[in-house]
């Protein structure tokens, strides 16, 4: 049985995504990064986790034991006007994950 990390559910993608890994036998449990409390989200298999993107390293935690990590980050359903808080989405959030 897997693990799996989900990181951006809040577009099309990611509910996709969550939704599939979900109805998958072959993981047993699924955690989600997230900035805000989304109580829609309630499974047996699933662990939300509230973060601050920009201080990923405080949830090192979280990543242990994780087999499979989805990063779905995109400005597109991020609401900003700041530019470089979009280029964190779309580029330093992603590399620091995979990191």
């Amino acid at each position: 049985m897997r693990t799996a990390l989900i990181v951006g559910i809040s577009g099309l993608a990611g509910r996709s995504l969550l939704e599939t890994l979900l109805n998958n036998r072959n993981y047993k449990k699924i955690t989600v990064f997230t900035l805000r409390d989304t109580k829609r989200l309630k499974n047996i298999h699933l662990k939300r986790v509230l973060v601050d993107f920009s201080a990923i390293e405080n949830y090192k935690v979280e990543f242990e034991g994780i087999d499979d990590v989805f990063c779905l980050l995109g400005t597109e359903y991020i609401v900003t006007k700041d530019l470089e808080d979009a280029s964190s989405f779309d580029y330093d959030y992603p590399i620091r994950f995979a990191r």
